[in-house]
């Protein structure tokens, strides 16, 4: 849930302004170095040692509810925090 709140917090506020989906994504994509870098200390602060890949771009979820939104199985453009 760290994770999330931080990447949330981190994208969030750069996003506000946002007019259109080509300048999200330009954001996004220019901010992976820097949400890298605070997952790895939010990992070293909670000693949790393990490696981890963030991708940017269509990756597949299965059906799920998200915040309320129910979701069908498929393939969305979203950043993804994994192992």
């Amino acid at each position: 849930m760290k994770i999330e709140n931080y990447i949330e917090k981190t994208i969030a506020l750069k996003l506000l302004s946002v007019d259109n989906v080509d300048e999200a994504r330009n954001i996004i994509s220019m901010e992976i170095n820097n949400l890298n870098d605070g997952i790895q200390e939010i990992f070293n602060d909670n000693q949790y040692n393990v490696a981890f890949l963030t991708h940017f771009g269509d990756n597949y979820f299965p059906k799920k509810e998200y915040k309320g939104i129910n979701y069908e199985a498929g393939t969305y453009e979203s950043l993804v925090v994994g192992g």
